[in-house]
């Protein structure tokens, strides 16, 4: 179990995680990579990819061609999602998959998604990434699966990251290309100590990151997600029949989603200690408008959960899937569904220092949360193994109450 959750919260030479650098050809210690890349775009349902029609865009992280396509399948269950909800959308996927002993071209057919442009040579690094999505006008989502660092997120080949070495001017570039309620989610380990708070900043809307690591999760036939790792009295099934309107075949790649853990990272930058175990979201730019609490709401519509919602559902029903994005869902169903019942007390009694998180829950606001990430430092960055979260403020967290409210107070506004 240790060993394949390890991969999911892939280490990186460390002076690519920590963003030093984004080109296509690399030196790094004492060999230089030589890899020229590759990347390719397409679109779900196979039409014209049209760069002035509302987007949805998908990345499907590098899996280093050591590693399935689980990165793959959990973006286009996400993507199966936006279709439903927005037909007159478009989901674009750009990805690098790198998936084991297959061709990059493979992975895309594998799930019928035909690919409309085919760049070779060129590394799939941020500065690539983004220059790609420039030429779309209206993108209402971003959605990143992958391996990711605290300073960095591998979209392409283990060395090429959207991070820090992208440069805030280029980041800042996308600003006037999403929609009035777009937002991103970062799907992997870590990128809520640093990644999503800076993107949110650069790009002005909001972005969740994990502070954490990640695992996937399948569906499974008691109608509930669990980490690849259990083993219990409900099997995995063949088909999604909870997520969406119409049922769909895993085959199809709608059974495969990513969560965090619900323990504090402890890998190959070291032991942090704390942390939150769930996606949150930061929206790192004034929100006087408030659309903040409405666009985070409306990405989780989009969240692969226990059940459909969309704008017409009722708050009940937008209840449950948001104690599923919240509550961990580990092994076996006890503390999922205590987890629900301390959400349920919290509101009812007022007393919001609630969390299931089995490790220290840090404190954060919409913008940043209260800890500094301390390591040793090498001339090349970060020291592997050296590094923890120090807490900037003492008590109870409410950090996962507030959450809960803010998401619930979103939904309210968009109705």
């Amino acid at each position: 179990m240790l060993q394949r959750w390890f991969i999911v919260c892939s280490f990186f030479l460390s002076l690519t995680a920590y963003g030093h650098f984004d080109s296509e050809e690399r030196s790094v210690g004492l060999f230089s990579i030589k890899y020229k890349g590759g990347y390719l775009i397409g679109r779900l349902g196979n039409e014209p990819i049209n760069h002035n029609k509302v987007t949805h865009i998908l990345v499907a992280g590098s899996a280093k061609t050591k590693e399935s396509n689980q990165f793959f399948q959990s973006a286009l269950s996400r993507g199966y999602k936006y279709m439903e909800l927005f037909p007159d959308h478009q989901v674009v996927m750009i990805s690098s998959p790198e998936v084991k002993k297959k061709k990059n071209e493979e992975v895309f057919a594998e799930f019928n998604l035909d690919v409309q442009k085919n760049v070779k040579k060129v590394v799939l690094g941020g500065g690539t990434l983004i220059r790609e999505m420039r030429k779309f006008s209206k993108i209402a989502s971003f959605d990143f699966y992958g391996h990711s660092s605290p300073w960095g997120l591998i979209i392409g080949k283990r060395h090429a990251t959207l991070g820090p070495g992208t440069g805030s001017d280029t980041i800042k570039s996308l600003r006037g290309h999403f929609t009035p309620l777009a937002s991103a989610s970062l799907n992997g380990c870590n990128g809520g100590l640093k990644i999503a708070p800076a993107l949110s900043l650069g790009w002005q809307i909001p972005v969740s990151g994990a502070l954490s690591g990640s695992l996937f999760e399948r569906v499974t036939a008691d109608g509930l997600w669990y980490n690849e790792f259990v083993s219990g009295s409900a099997p995995w099934t063949t088909s999604n029949s909870i997520s969406y309107n119409a049922e769909s075949s895993c085959r199809n790649g709608s059974c495969w989603r990513m969560k965090p853990s619900s323990s504090a990272y402890s890998g190959y930058w070291g032991k942090f200690g704390y942390g939150l175990g769930f996606y949150k979201f930061f929206c790192n730019y004034d929100n006087a408008d408030k659309k903040c609490e409405q666009a985070s709401a409306l990405s989780l519509l989009s969240f692969p959960s226990v059940r459909p919602v969309n704008l017409q559902s009722s708050v009940e029903d937008f209840k449950e899937v948001v104690y599923d994005y919240l509550c961990p869902t580990g092994r076996g169903t006890e503390r999922y569904y205590s987890c629900i019942q301390g959400i349920k007390n919290a509101i009812k009694t007022g007393n919001h220092k609630f969390q299931p998180f089995k490790a220290k829950p840090v404190f954060c606001t919409m913008k940043e949360c209260d800890l500094k990430l301390v390591c040793k430092q090498r001339s090349s960055g970060p020291k592997p193994g050296s590094c923890s979260l120090v807490a900037e403020r003492s008590g109870e967290s409410t950090t996962f109450i507030d959450e809960y409210l803010m998401l619930l107070k979103g939904f309210k506004a968009l109705k």
